[in-house]
């Protein structure tokens, strides 16, 4: 509470203290001490990038087996379910922990059950991911989807959206992070849509803009890029605004994840493009079925 929207105090974090935090993880993974770093990397939804860098560095890359590892697999019941890892060896399906409503926010972990003091852990991991890369924090980005034992790869992800016997909580995440990693990112961004254009004279030629240089955040490791057009996540999206109607509970956890969906879909209408696969050729235009959501 001392560091949260205190940006003074955040400005004059040093890389000692975030290590501690990663040092106490170490020895007893629990969700504030997540939290807390979290805390670090945003001032009222202003990203602060050196503290996001310093959390990159120290945890993400030197230290990433403190953090629950993911990995989506086959299952007998479900056909595909997410199995979580800890770094005691521990393992569990993701479809066996409740869908908790306020337990998991309680700071005293000796309150939690063992369901609940896994879930918060997990969601506390992967709120951490969403702000180390908020403001279009490429460094972060990049360092993310590298490491695959956090499973949270665009397939990976897409598949974990789609998902409807896990908490809708990690879905809702699930959404939030493709938004962040794959979608949000260079050469992506927003353009101003005419809707009309009346002219009462003859139009006088201009001089051409300067052609951009079309910046590829994947040059470096092609294989984890989206595929280009992002048809899993259209499909995905589709078929979920298609049997909301469906859903046993409309609770505020599903209504969460409606409003993650529709911002995703606001956010690819505004870049007028969906994806970009080379310099200048638009992977996939807008298409009527797409925009009528």
């Amino acid at each position: 509470e001392l560091y949260a929207s205190n940006l003074p105090l955040l400005r004059q974090v040093k890389a000692e203290q975030v290590q501690r935090y990663i040092d106490l993880l170490k020895v007893t993974p629990f969700p504030r001490f997540i939290a807390f770093l979290s805390v670090l990397c945003i001032c009222d939804g202003v990203a602060i990038v050196d503290n996001q860098r310093k959390v990159v560095q120290l945890l993400v890359e030197e230290n990433p087996e403190v953090l629950v590892h993911a990995k989506v697999i086959d299952s007998e019941k479900h056909g595909r379910d997410v199995q979580i890892s800890r770094k005691n060896g521990s393992t569990f399906m993701l479809s066996t922990l409740t869908e908790s409503e306020d337990t998991f926010m309680l700071i005293d972990t000796q309150l939690m059950q063992p369901d609940q003091l896994r879930m918060a852990f997990y969601l506390r991991c992967l709120d951490l991911y969403s702000d180390v890369v908020a403001g279009r924090n490429r460094i972060g980005a990049d360092a993310l989807i590298q490491k695959d034992e956090l499973g949270i790869s665009y397939s990976s992800l897409v598949e974990m959206a789609a998902m409807r016997h896990i908490p809708t909580r990690v879905r809702k995440r699930a959404v939030q992070l493709i938004m962040q990693l794959y979608v949000d990112r260079e050469p992506q961004e927003p353009i101003a849509i005419i809707n009309r254009v009346r002219i009462w004279s003859p139009a006088k030629p201009v001089k051409a803009p300067p052609v951009r240089t079309m910046i590829n955040p994947y040059v470096n490791f092609p294989d984890r890029a989206p595929t280009p057009g992002f048809p899993e996540l259209k499909t995905f999206i589709l078929d979920f605004m298609g049997t909301q109607s469906t859903h046993s509970e409309e609770t505020t956890q599903v209504f969460r994840l409606s409003q993650s969906i529709l911002r995703l879909c606001s956010l690819m209408m505004s870049f007028g493009l969906y994806h970009i696969r080379k310099e200048g050729q638009p992977a996939l235009e807008i298409q009527p079925d797409f925009g009528a959501i």
